[in-house]
């Protein structure tokens, strides 16, 4: 049986009159990394916190099965102290054994390519530096559950490939259970499951094929050797075509696969592109149909 680490229930926020969070409910389990995907504004950063305890929900209750580290979009770093000393802090906070320390916090610093300055103060650091600090401060945890908000944003693709291996390494071998709020498709799209966060609601949650399947799976374009004719033997196959620049469009369906299409027409076609949808356009289609509810709630 997966062990659960985290449980929200109806989590809501405001702050004034903006609504942060509202009725978000999700499960966080061992081994598990789960993605919040939303845009700026999305809710992403105050669930972050509130899952932390750094802020306390409005309603809603969380159980939190071990304290988690927080890996903060900017930087909790005191900028008086050298690198080594501001992780030798944590590490202390952290519960770490002094004999440990040296070479865990070694370890991080060569991770993040800081090693090589961890005796200069942190307040000389660039932002991309500090950035690349924070993630050392927040894996130096030895805690089993890592909140991470927006981890990446601001790392070139070398570091946030190695700080993505080092994550999955942790959830595979120690069972490590990590949630990566982001607004970048790539790492949500590196997760186990993924949340789409829009205004402070969780409009979807599941695997990245069940999410782009619930939101009308992928795109056939077909290239048709006659628009007409094909156009005509889609209809009368009961294939539901939109014709673009002289392309059919055929959007499928949770139990079509595009070998149907192909095989109901292929004599007509020249070529065949599938189309994936992006986390993106499955964002764009949840918030249509969360606008189309709110003007017609009775459907």
């Amino acid at each position: 049986m997966v062990t659960e680490r985290i449980r929200a229930e109806n989590l809501s926020k405001r702050f004034g009159n903006q609504v942060a969070l509202d009725s978000v409910t999700l499960s966080l389990y061992e081994g598990e990394v789960l993605g919040i995907f939303g845009l700026s504004g999305s809710g992403k950063t105050t669930l972050i916190r509130v899952l932390g305890g750094i802020i306390k929900p409005d309603h809603g209750a969380v159980t939190i099965h071990t304290r988690p580290s927080v890996w903060f979009a900017e930087p909790a770093l005191d900028r008086e102290f050298s690198a080594f000393d501001s992780l030798w802090l944590w590490a202390t906070l952290f519960g770490i054994p002094r004999r440990k320390r040296y070479s865990v916090i070694r370890e991080m610093l060569n991770l993040v390519d800081l090693d090589g300055v961890r005796e200069h103060r942190v307040g000389t650091f660039s932002y991309g530096m500090l950035k690349r600090l924070e993630a050392a401060r927040a894996l130096l945890s030895p805690s089993g559950v890592i909140l991470a908000d927006e981890p990446m944003a601001g790392l070139d693709s070398r570091l946030r490939e190695r700080l993505w291996e080092h994550i999955m390494l942790r959830r595979s071998v120690e069972k490590h259970a990590f949630i990566v709020a982001t607004s970048r498709t790539e790492d949500a799209e590196m997760c186990d499951r993924i949340g789409i966060l829009h205004e402070g609601r969780l409009l979807a949650c599941g695997t990245l094929a069940q999410i782009r399947g619930a939101s009308g799976n992928d795109v056939v374009a077909i290239k048709p050797l006659d628009t007409k004719r094909l156009s005509a033997r889609a209809r009368g196959s009961g294939i539901v075509a939109q014709e673009h620049e002289g392309t059919l469009i055929v959007q499928m369906g949770p139990d079509t696969r595009p070998s149907d299409i192909v095989r109901q027409l292929g004599d007509e076609i020249s070529a065949v592109h599938i189309r994936t949808q992006s986390l993106d356009s499955v964002l764009e289609g949840l918030v249509r149909e969360q606008s189309a509810s709110k003007r017609d709630p009775g459907n």
